[in-house]
């Protein structure tokens, strides 16, 4: 019985490093591959160095990409972290959550944003 109770506190951080670790990366690593499958040619991305570009032309393995200037750029399919839909999500999500908060005061920062659209 004693033996038990030694293992246990063991086995408790074992079962918790899994459920805290190792479970959400796999969850994020399916969400990826899904994506990766998904993406197609003339779908606008972000690769993980940050990059906007156009899908222009894919193999199993490689995309080709056409930056802003005309541009083209050869990388490996991996590295597509998601479509440029939705990275612009989350700005309009920060934005609804800002405004929820009801600051009460103007810094002026919006008159900035109305002149840059």
């Amino acid at each position: 019985m004693r033996g038990l109770t030694t293992l246990l506190p063991l086995v408790l951080l074992m079962v918790a490093m899994y459920f805290l670790l190792f479970r959400p990366q796999q969850k994020r690593m399916a969400e990826h591959q899904r994506l990766i499958r998904s993406i197609d040619v003339g779908d606008e991305v972000v690769t993980s160095a940050g990059i906007f570009g156009k899908i222009t032309r894919m193999t199993d393995e490689r995309v080709e990409l056409e930056l802003s200037g005309g541009s083209r750029l050869e990388m490996l399919r991996s590295s597509i972290v998601r479509r440029v839909g939705d990275v612009e999500e989350e700005p309009q999500a920060l934005d609804e959550a800002e405004s929820s908060k009801g600051s009460g005061g103007s810094s002026g920062d919006d008159d900035e944003d109305e002149s840059l659209e």
